[in-house]
């Protein structure tokens, strides 16, 4: 692949970025066209992403594919938007309080800071390794004028409409996101790969 961003928080100019807001049911509608198409993949995570690096699109480098590049919303994105957003300034009671008003997981953390209170949010950055666990994946992959589509869909969809996820999975309106796994099946999920925190707290060797 090529035209990657250069750094992960550097966002890129204006040339993907959605031009309107689109109404609910015509971004449901297109979204279900892509995931028909075989453009988007269901997911149980309804397609939540990190702002913070901004979604854009790559071209394969040996045929005309191309690639919707975005981070999916994570332990590791949240710690990271936290510290990066304040400018280094919060306390730590203040960050993991932030980070836990977010939805990440922070037991582990409080853990550590009752038992060293002098740790800044800094040490949490490298202790946690943040930064190395942030990656961009692809959450669509066609043609160019798929991609754009999709892109602005993504854009909107978690800029406007996301809810928690208890209240998308409640709506019936939302069960085509989502993937159907026979009876039997679980997903695999970046927790039970070790790629969240929590699962990166809970290893022996962590540190």
């Amino acid at each position: 692949m090529n035209k990657t961003q250069t750094n992960l928080f550097d966002f890129l100019d204006n040339t993907y970025q959605s031009t309107s807001i689109m109404e609910l049911d015509t971004l449901l509608s297109k979204m279900k066209e892509l995931i028909n198409k075989g453009v988007m993949k269901q997911t149980n995570k309804y397609f939540r992403l990190c702002l913070s690096y901004k979604p854009h699109i790559i071209k394969a480098d040996y045929c005309d594919s191309y690639m919707v590049m975005a981070l999916a919303w994570s332990d590791s994105a949240v710690y990271n938007d936290v510290y990066e957003n304040n400018n280094h300034s919060l306390s730590t009671e203040e960050y993991l309080n932030a980070c836990d008003s977010l939805g990440a997981y922070t037991k582990r953390a409080w853990e550590i800071y009752f038992e060293n209170n002098s740790i800044k949010p800094s040490d949490f950055m490298e202790l946690f390794k943040i930064k190395e666990h942030l990656r961009p994946i692809g959450f669509a992959n066609g043609s160019k004028e798929d991609c754009e589509e999709a892109l602005n869909i993504l854009i909107d969809w978690n800029t406007h409409y996301i809810k928690p996820t208890s209240e998308l999975q409640e709506d019936s309106q939302f069960n085509f996101i989502r993937e159907h796994k026979r009876k039997g099946e679980i997903e695999s999920t970046r927790c039970m790969r070790g790629e969240c925190i929590g699962g990166i707290l809970t290893r022996e060797n962590a540190f």
